[in-house]
């Protein structure tokens, strides 16, 4: 074989390598860097430590007026009920504290605000301490509602709302007020209290 067939030779071998290899470089895809492994934490749940149930038992699910309106009108009626026993039997024991504190009737004149201060107070620390015990309370007597505002609707031979609002007059406009006033009549002549300015 002659020196310039073999260079030849040696060359096209030397040509076909380099195009193999680019072939084979097109034909692979670039290395994608490997993102280090990020270490995974054990989520574990918090231990539970007295403050910790109370808080998630006054605090946790929040109560509020839509989940009453899921259970129907008559929650709703019922939870403004409880709503406003709890408020006006706050008002009382405020009244009754005020008056022993003082010896004044909070509608004296110049007491109102610091009643309303005692009121106030009493109202942040049980009132809402109270909200989910109102809650489960208006769910469980919504039933007695169902039934009185139907006995309203056969007696008075009314439509279901008409039956509703008259439920809701007597109950929570007419029942509030009695309870208030027949109520701080009676607690502070007992106690011997002043109810209105001498």
């Amino acid at each position: 074989m002659s020196p310039l067939r073999g260079a030849v030779k040696l060359s096209s071998r030397r040509g076909s390598a380099r195009i193999a290899t680019r072939a084979a470089a097109e034909a692979e895809p670039p290395a994608t860097p490997v993102a280090p492994a990020t270490p995974v934490v054990a989520l574990l749940p918090e231990p539970k430590t007295p403050l910790t149930r109370v808080k998630s038992f006054f605090g946790g699910a929040k109560l509020d007026r839509a989940k009453l309106a899921a259970l129907g009108a008559s929650a709703l009626l019922a939870y403004g009920f409880i709503s406003n026993v709890n408020a006006v039997t706050l008002l009382i024991v405020s009244w009754v504290s005020f008056a022993k504190s003082t010896g004044l009737s909070p509608l004296a004149p110049g007491q109102w605000k610091a009643y309303l201060l005692t009121y106030t107070a009493l109202y942040a620390v049980i009132g809402n301490a109270l909200r989910p015990v109102r809650f489960s309370i208006s769910v469980a007597i919504t039933p007695l509602f169902d039934r009185f505002v139907a006995f309203l609707q056969r007696r008075l031979g009314v439509t279901k709302p008409v039956a509703f609002g008259t439920c809701v007059f007597l109950v929570n406009v007419c029942g509030t007020c009695t309870y208030l006033a027949l109520g701080l009549r009676i607690v502070t002549a007992v106690l011997g209290l002043p109810l209105l300015p001498n």
